[in-house]
C-alpha cells in the first residue's frame, strides 16, 4: 500500500497549506514511479545478455543437420619393391627345394569355371594366368604352397587367387596335387586379377624367407 498524504496541520497560513498539500502528492507520485521502475526488467540486464550469449554459443557449436560427416582420407598402399634379376619364359630357377619353370602366360576376360566346387569366377579387370611346372629336387615328398604375384607394366603387384589357380590345374590334369615326390613334377596355374588397361610384365615367386625371383613375361 502506498502512504497516504498527511493531513495539513491547522493554524498554518494558506500558502504553507498549499505547499504541504502539493509536496505530499509529489512524494506519492515519486514512490509510485520508483516502484514501477524496480518492477520493470531492464533491457540492459546482464543476466539476459549472458543467456543470449550462452544460447548463441550452443547454436554455433551444434553441427548442422545438412552437413555430412567428414570422412578420413584414405592412404594408397605402397607397392612392394621390385625383385632384382629377371629370367624369361622357359628358364628354370630354384625356390627352396623346388625347381620352377614358367611355361606360358595368357590374358583373358572370360569367367573361370571351378569344376571342383561348381562355381564361376569373373575378374574385376582381366585374368593374367601364369602356367608353370614345379619339380621336387629335395629328398622328401613336399607340397608347393607359394603365392605367386604378377607385376604389371604400370608397376603395381597383384597376388594370385590360389583357389582359382587350383581349379585351372584340376581342369587340365584332372587331379589336385598336395605333395610332390622327389624328382617328380606337377603343373600349376597362377590366376591373377589385374586392371583391364594393364598388361602382365613379371611373375614373382617367393621363397620361405621372403626373397623373390622374377620372371619376365614379355614375349
Amino acid at each position: 500500500m502506498y502512504p497516504h498524504p498527511q493531513p495539513i496541520p491547522s493554524g498554518l497560513s494558506t500558502g504553507r497549506k498549499i505547499f504541504l498539500g502539493v509536496g505530499g502528492t509529489t512524494i506519492v507520485v515519486l514512490l509510485v514511479a520508483i516502484a514501477v521502475v524496480i518492477a520493470t526488467p531492464s533491457e540492459d540486464d546482464p543476466g539476459s545478455d549472458s543467456e543470449q550469449t550462452a544460447s548463441s554459443a550452443v547454436q554455433e557449436q551444434s553441427p548442422s543437420p545438412s552437413s555430412p560427416p567428414r570422412e578420413p582420407q584414405s592412404q594408397p598402399a605402397e607397392d612392394e619393391e621390385e625383385p632384382e634379376g629377371t629370367l624369361g619364359i622357359g628358364d628354370s630357377f630354384e625356390v627352396d627345394e623346388f625347381s620352377v619353370t614358367v611355361d606360358e602366360v595368357r590374358v583373358s576376360t572370360d569367367p573361370i569355371q571351378d569344376n571342383i566346387f561348381n562355381q564361376s569366377h569373373s575378374p574385376e579387370g582381366k585374368w593374367a594366368i601364369v602356367k608353370y611346372t614345379v619339380t621336387n629336387i629335395g629328398d622328401d615328398p613336399q607340397g608347393w604352397y607359394q603365392t605367386v604375384r604378377v607385376r604389371t607394366d604400370e608397376g603395381s603387384s597383384y597376388s594370385e587367387d590360389y583357389g582359382i589357380g587350383t581349379a585351372l590345374s584340376y581342369e587340365e590334369t584332372g587331379e589336385v596335387v598336395l605333395d610332390i615326390n622327389p624328382d617328380a613334377s606337377a603343373v600349376y596355374h597362377a590366376a591373377v586379377d589385374i586392371p583391364e588397361d594393364a598388361e602382365p610384365d613379371r611373375a614373382e615367386f617367393p621363397d620361405a624367407v621372403g626373397n623373390h625371383t622374377a620372371v619376365d613375361l614379355d614375349d
